[in-house]
């Protein structure tokens, strides 16, 4: 099997929102330019987990047997609509919207607590203990190495929408080079809009409604943005906009750098803990830089922002999404950074931040997946991974992961680990911010087996007492059975990780 199938945890994240030429605007006329000149056409966005995993649940097209798609799958799917010669064609694909992540038993399970707590009195506020707070606390989810089956699935809840607006436009590209339509010269800018719609219309059923579809070239670097609607499965309207600049940064554009911004609005996500019910807002924003052959750099934020989130509330003044615009409301006196500044569009829930390093050549690197789970937490819970190709049992693919909890995700130091917090909403845990952090982390070592990452006994370290100190007296019970008394965490010292830089901005 071709080992850029196994492409560790490092996420590699699709950044594929091209330039393409249209017709019906000015200044399209000019030096025509390929289009991959203003195209990354080798990333692509998969889980390092999704060749052969036993759990993930990542959907193929529709009638397609559900399979988690590669990395290698996904370049071949956006090299099959560039290559289409057909409106069939440009628009072969599907994309899933609402980004609900699945739960598993070997990671963050509810646990029931019993006996005697050493840091408190247990009350029903802490019994059982909520679902999603206990790290790893399984060493596998059925075959699978529990780091596999949770990365994969968080994986999956975030890609949906950025797989969205990479298939589109490379839609738009398709339909481009269908209409014999050129890149727009310098200075200049295209419409594509009419062209986008009459492909759609030849379809029995519309991926979605354009509402503008436009072109920009600046010196060479090309902005493409889309606005419109799509439909769910289940038949919930929702709003797009995207937008991405791409900069090639030799003539060839073998290297590049650019930014992705997706929004998609609508009142499918539940669960939320913070923003209020209805419409509500997904942000998330994708700055890549391959620097040579070898080495590209991508870093990914995404947050659901509460209400119909603008482009201002969502993106920062580097145009990434905007961990520090947090939901706040006057009428609530007092927001979790202490203010009572009204921030009613801020984001409330699910922050994620990953930055990953990797060669694009062999598909191996390192990475680090942050996310906060609702806007007060004040830490971040972090997996950090390095995953070669040979890093594995006798010489397969492998390598060694990390999960511990980090600093809130709007600080600049998001993506380290502080140590672990084994005690998140047990008796004594404390208030937001103030948690007690062990300086410990939990290991899983992984490595390829039929065609399923599995853990390797000897480098497990995850064990531990839902305790400040990480160990349980002898009369405390999980689930009714004795918890661990004496953890066998790993010393955060020891960890084995080079963490990954982020791109520049642009």
């Amino acid at each position: 099997m071709d080992k850029k199938f196994h492409v560790a945890l490092a996420f590699i994240l699709a950044v594929s929102l091209g330039a393409c030429g249209g017709s019906g605007s000015s200044d399209s006329s000019g030096t025509e330019s390929e289009v991959t000149n203003a195209y990354p056409t080798d990333l692509a966005l998969a889980s390092p987990f999704a060749a052969g995993s036993s759990v993930a649940s990542l959907k193929k097209q529709e009638g397609e047997e559900a399979t988690p798609l590669t990395f290698e799958d996904k370049k071949e799917k956006i090299g099959e609509i560039l290559d289409a010669d057909t409106s069939e064609g440009c628009f072969n694909f599907s994309g899933e919207m609402k980004g609900e992540e699945e739960f598993f038993d070997c990671y963050g399970p509810p646990l029931d607590l019993g006996g005697t707590h050493e840091d408190g009195i247990m009350n029903e506020m802490n019994d059982p203990l909520p679902g999603g707070d206990l790290g790893i606390w399984l060493e596998n989810e059925g075959d699978e190495a529990c780091i596999s089956a949770k990365v994969n699935s968080s994986f999956e809840a975030a890609e949906g929408r950025t797989d969205f607006a990479q298939w589109v436009t490379a839609s738009i590209l398709c339909v481009a080079n269908q209409n014999g339509v050129a890149l727009p010269a310098d200075g200049g800018s295209v419409d594509l809009t009419d062209e986008v719609a009459a492909a759609l219309a030849e379809l029995s059923a519309a991926p979605f409604t354009p509402g503008s579809v436009t072109i920009a070239n600046a010196g060479g670097t090309y902005t493409t943005a889309m606005t419109g609607t799509t439909t769910t499965p289940e038949g919930d309207s929702l709003t797009v906009s995207m937008s991405l600049t791409h900069m090639p940064l030799d003539a060839t554009n073998t290297t590049f750098k650019g930014l992705l911004q997706h929004r998609v609005s609508g009142d499918i996500f539940d669960m939320l803990a913070n923003c209020p019910d209805g419409t509500n807002t997904a942000g998330g924003s994708v700055l890549y830089e391959k620097e040579s052959a070898s080495s590209l750099k991508v870093r990914f934020k995404q947050g659901i922002f509460c209400g119909e989130a603008s482009a201002d509330d969502v993106f920062d003044a580097n145009g990434e999404a905007d961990p520090t615009n947090k939901y706040a409301s006057a009428s609530e006196m007092e927001d979790c950074a202490g203010t009572v500044e009204d921030s009613s569009n801020g984001w409330g829930d699910t922050f994620v931040n990953s930055v990953m390093n990797l060669n694009p050549e062999t598909g191996y690197g390192s990475m680090y997946w942050a996310w906060q789970a609702g806007r007060c937490d004040g830490n971040t819970r972090v997996f950090s991974a390095s995953i070669s190709a040979d890093g594995g049992t006798a010489g397969a693919p492998g390598g060694c992961g990390y999960f511990g909890f980090g600093p809130d995700t709007a600080e600049d130091t998001v993506g380290d680990t502080d140590g672990m917090i084994c005690n998140w909403a047990g008796p004594g845990a404390g208030n937001f911010g103030s948690k007690t952090i062990q300086d410990l982390v939990q290991r899983q070592c992984v490595t390829l087996e039929d065609n399923v990452y599995v853990s390797i006994a000897d480098q497990l370290n995850i064990a531990y007492g839902p305790t400040n100190d990480c160990n349980a007296n002898a009369e405390l019970t999980c689930d009714g059975a004795a918890c661990v008394t004496t953890n066998d965490l790993l010393d955060i010292d020891e960890m084995v990780f080079t963490a990954p830089t982020p791109p520049d901005p642009l």
